[in-house]
């Protein structure tokens, strides 16, 4: 923990202390680094990566801690019928980037999709979280969005969507583990029986 609060390792830690704990700080630490655009981000994972005495694959795609999918992961899931749509390449906040980075996350993450998949991927879910202050999209974000091909994309904000909403801001749910298979189910049903609980 010392070595993340050395130096200002990452910007925005300043009330993250030594007493808490590794998961609260891998939490703080991760929510700043997506609130940041490219060359921030990158000037911090290596700030973070000295600090840390870790080494950083150069591979790329390689996240270097196999916990993620690969390729034949997405390609089985869509030969099994799911949807496949994009999160963009490196998840940054897609209002801080320049119009040519926006344009290559938007881009290029639906190309690779579509060589894994061999079918066309039409759907956006913006990177970040609905916090006024850092939103995960702008107008100007979503027309990006549009112009790249997609045909909906979906915010942070908690929610279900109605006939009303715009295709490109669309609300959505989380979805975790503790939540359970019945937990899934009450928060798709939660705005038919919400009426019910006022």
């Amino acid at each position: 923990m010392a070595g993340l609060l050395r130096d200002g390792a990452v910007p925005g830690l300043e009330g993250l202390d030594a007493t808490d704990s590794r998961e609260q700080a891998i939490a703080e630490v991760t929510t700043c680094l997506n609130r940041m655009g490219y060359s921030a981000r990158a000037e911090t994972l290596a700030r973070l990566a000295n600090v840390l005495s870790i080494h950083v694959s150069e591979e790329p795609g390689s996240n270097g801690l196999g916990i993620m999918m690969g390729p034949e992961h997405v390609r089985d899931m869509s030969l099994g019928g799911m949807s496949i749509g994009s999160h963009t390449v490196t998840h940054p906040n897609l209002p801080r980037l320049t119009a040519e980075e926006l344009d290559h996350e938007l881009r290029e993450s639906k190309a690779l999709l579509e060589a894994v998949t061999g079918t066309a991927v039409e759907h956006l879910a913006y990177p970040g979280g609905p916090e006024a202050t850092n939103p995960d999209f702008t107008d100007q974000v979503a027309e990006s969005v549009r112009q790249a091909g997609y045909r909906s994309a979906c915010n942070s904000i908690r929610g279900a969507v109605t006939l009303n909403e715009p295709l490109f801001a669309l609300r959505r749910h989380d979805v975790s583990d503790p939540d359970g298979f019945s937990g899934f189910v009450f928060k798709l049903e939660r705005h038919r029986l919400g009426p019910l609980f006022a």
